[in-house]
Formats: structure tokens, sequence, C-alpha cells
């Protein structure tokens, strides 16, 4: 297994657990999909939280490992066949490599982030002065495109978020979204910067109807892949974007989509800051349920060149 994260894992002794679950369950899931084990039990997991010194009991670390069973539990049903693993009796069990899932891969990588923080600085873009965080980015939006199109059927998706193929300007981006809307566009300044890339705006969704007319139910979405993402939880801004298109009948609904997984607690007081649809990595992921390959090979590809070499420096670095 890897060792335990440096964040999210702090000595618990009854009756206050001081490790996070959605920690503990990524560590799991991580530990099963990046090394070579087939299986991992809950007794194994009792013990080496024992053996670590952050439960002295072995009696109140089995309550967290049954939490966290169950979380993992939940997690398995909800990606169904899209799932790398099954849960067994007391064992959870790798059922695909990481080649087949790759943006289960990816994601989980990203999250690990949170939880490895010495770890992380491996996935920025080398050779730069300042972080560089575009390439992942561009990647988990690509993910994020292809999702929505199957989570939404009959829904156009349009991505406009910034890349250093396509620097878009917000002039630009305006016009994009005014144009695919159907809604006419207004001034820029003085709401908005002209100097903005796309003023917190990923990717719009929404359902068009062939009388031509304006007026589409509409979604701003909003991808936040890096471990400081609760930043960009208020973005897309609507009330921002009003200002720049008119919206004549219909005002977009935010989302935000990230590679994290929160428990049933978290998720609403997420939730609640979004003000709008929260896509965590489990309900995005979840496009893939019926377990069949549903991104592109070239996608594919990116997304393995891109996990490959950062979970081997994860597991040298642990």
């Amino acid at each position: 297994m890897l060792v335990l994260p440096q964040v999210g894992m702090a000595r618990s002794v009854a009756p206050e657990h001081n490790v996070e679950l959605d920690a503990l369950c990524d560590w799991i899931e991580a530990s099963l999909a990046f090394t070579k084990l087939d299986f991992i039990s809950d007794s194994d997991i009792v013990d080496v939280l024992t053996e670590e010194e952050i439960y002295e009991s072995q009696e109140f670390a089995w309550e967290l490992v049954d939490n966290a069973f169950a979380e993992l539990r939940r997690r398995r049903e909800c990606l169904s066949a899209g799932s790398p693993f099954e849960i067994k009796g007391d064992r959870i069990v790798r059922s695909k490599d990481l080649e087949n899932v790759p943006a289960y891969a990816f994601c989980l990588t990203l999250a690990c982030a949170k939880w490895y923080p010495k770890w992380a600085s491996c996935l920025v873009k080398p050779g730069k002065k300042r972080p560089d965080y575009s390439e992942q980015g561009q990647l988990f939006e690509q993910i994020t495109v292809l999702a929505l199109e199957k989570l939404l059927p009959g829904w156009k998706v349009l991505r406009t978020g910034w890349a250093p193929d396509n620097p878009k300007k917000i002039k630009q981006v305006v016009a994009d979204v005014s144009l695919f809307l159907r809604e006419p566009a207004k001034e820029i300044e003085p709401w908005m910067s002209p100097d903005a890339n796309e003023a917190g705006l990923d990717i719009v969704c929404c359902r068009h109807f062939n009388d031509a007319r304006a007026g589409l139910p509409t979604i701003f979405v909003q991808c936040a892949s890096g471990k400081h993402a609760e930043h960009k939880l208020k973005t897309p801004d609507e009330k921002e974007w009003g200002k720049v298109i008119n919206f004549t009948a219909v005002f977009p609904h935010r989302s935000f989509v990230t590679p994290f997984v929160f428990t049933d607690a978290e998720f609403k007081r997420v939730a609640n800051k979004v003000d709008g649809l929260l896509l965590d990595r489990i309900r995005l992921l979840s496009a893939g349920n019926d377990g069949g390959a549903w991104l592109p090979e070239k996608l594919t590809k990116n997304l393995s060149q891109w996990v490959v070499p950062r979970i081997a420096k994860l597991q040298r670095a642990t």
C-alpha cells in the first residue's frame, strides 16, 4: 500500500475521529489502483492505522474503517460497471487495470494532490518558473465535456475555457456564447476587463430546440481540478455574465465540476456554496457506468502519458 497521506490523517483517540473519511477512502483506492495489490482487506487497513499510530485502539479504528467501506461501497454502486474495483465481503478487490479506466486514473491522481502536497509539485508542467496547471486543466475539461454529453443526452456542449493553444480573450468568448445560446451580446466594458480570458466560464451546456429561438435551458460550468478548487465555487458569476449577454427569458444555472469526492455532509455544504449543480468525481465518471469505452483514443493516450510518470513519482515518494 501507499504510505498514509500527509494531510487528513491526524492522531485519533475515542471518541474523536481526526481522520478525514474522503482522505482515507482516496488512499485505499489509490493504494489498490496505483500498486500491484489485487485486494485490500479491512483488517489490513486497521493494521496500518494502528501501526502508524494514527489510532491507538483497534476497536476505535474499526469504527472508521467500517464507515470507509460503506463509502467505498457507495462509490462502487454509483459508478456501476465503470468502477475499477469491487467489494467482496471484507475486501476491496481490483477488477480493472488503469489503462481500462483512464478518466478514473486521471481524476484520482488529481485528488491525491490534496492528500500528498509534497508530491503534488510533480503535477505541474516542468520547465516553468511558475506552476503551470494548464495541461491538467485542459485534460479535465475534455473529460468533462465528454461526460456531460453522455449525462445530458440531447443537450449541446460548448467548451469555452482558455488554453495555450487556443488563447481566446473574453470578447471572443462572449461572442461564441452569444451565438451558441441565440442571445444578443452587450458591451463588455465596464463589466469585464477586455484582457480577461473566460471569466470563470469553462463550458456551456444548453438544450436547443428546432424553433431557432432563444430562451434555452442553460448551464454555465466551472471545471476546478486543483486542490484549491473551493476558491472557484462561486464562478462563473451569472450576474456578471448577465451584464454582457442579454438573457431574454432563461437565466443560466451554475455547475461546479471537480475530481474530488465529498462525504454526504460535505457535499451538502459545497453544493450550497455552489448554489447549483455539483458534479464530484463519482457523479462525473458515472458517464461510463455502462462499462464501455467513452473517451476517444487520442484523449485516452494523452491521459495515460500524463498519469503514468506522476504515479511512478507518487510510488517512490511514499
